[in-house]
């Protein structure tokens, strides 16, 4: 029996994950229905006012910002401009799709043929390496630094949380057993890459501040005034929890965790949650862009 549920886990891999994560995704959704009042959630979708606007703009700036960390990857190979409208398209293709690849894969496809498929592969992995690096650097810093005040004594917790699902992430890549090909690949890449990393990462400690005020003047629409401190950290701990692909583009993660850690410091599960859903709506509106982008290419 074994012998033979094997190869059928083996073939049906894709659809039975697409399955689970799509399963996960309405669960943690229907959670926090059930435990907000819906109707006090619709109608602060409908107090919105001009501060939205910030979040909206600073979307322009972050593409700005991570189309010129490529361009460094890339050996400043490409022209700017060429490569914000690829990296827009990507974004379009990573959120309307069921998976981030495909954005990823868009990217690659579109520049192996100016850089060849080994840098343009490298480019990407380290875009994503350098993003995940500097959020983790920037999270451990603040942990360390920010006030105890602020902690209420839930920092210990989150801190062993993300440690947690890194370490788990962690474990799960090493019984792999592709593990140390993998390891050496990236290792390859990144020599490839070493004369550029510092600028890169430089780019990756900053991009961060985008999001982290993007999401404090959403609180500060529905007029709350959370610590900007409190909020870069849960921020990036949001960050860091979503990489962990176990719902169908963070979909009920993301919505959770802004949930659950803004708990901590007294914000209303609805107003986070309101925030939350408002900003995936604005995120799908302004990826949008992409996707016209791409039609206009054909």
């Amino acid at each position: 029996m074994k012998s033979r549920l094997r190869p059928w886990l083996d073939k049906n891999r894709g659809p039975l994950t697409r399955a689970l994560r799509a399963v996960v995704t309405v669960g943690l959704l229907a959670a926090l229905v059930a435990n907000v009042d819906a109707r006090k959630v619709g109608s602060l979708l409908t107090r919105v006012n001009w501060m939205i606007l910030v979040p909206v703009f600073l979307y322009l700036p972050a593409i700005l910002l991570s189309a010129l960390k490529w361009q460094i990857l890339l050996g400043w190979r490409l022209p700017f401009w060429a490569l914000v409208r690829i990296y827009w398209i990507g974004n379009f293709f990573s959120n309307f799709l069921p998976s981030t690849i495909g954005g990823d894969g868009y990217r690659v496809i579109k520049v192996k043929g100016e850089v060849g498929t080994k840098t343009a592969l490298g480019s990407v992995l380290l875009d994503r390496a350098s993003g995940f690096l500097g959020t983790l650097i920037l999270f451990v810093l603040l942990s360390l630094a920010l006030p105890g005040h602020l902690l209420l004594n839930r920092m210990d917790m989150l801190v062993c949380l993300v440690g947690l699902f890194a370490l788990a992430l962690l474990a799960i890549y090493v019984a792999s057993s592709r593990f140390s090909r993998k390891v050496l690949e990236f290792l390859d890449v990144f020599r490839e890459f070493r004369t550029s990393w510092k600028s890169v990462l430089s780019i990756s400690l900053i991009y961060p501040a985008l999001g982290i005020t993007s999401l404090w003047f959403y609180f500060l629409m529905y007029g709350y005034r959370p610590s900007i401190l409190a909020t870069a950290l849960f921020y990036l701990a949001i960050q860091l929890i979503t990489l962990i692909p176990i719902s169908i583009n963070a979909i009920g993660v993301y919505e959770v965790s802004v949930v659950g850690l803004f708990a901590t410091i007294g914000i209303p599960a609805e107003v986070s949650l309101s925030i939350s859903l408002l900003s995936r709506a604005v995120m799908l509106l302004q990826t949008s862009v992409g996707g016209a982008l791409y039609l206009g290419t054909r």
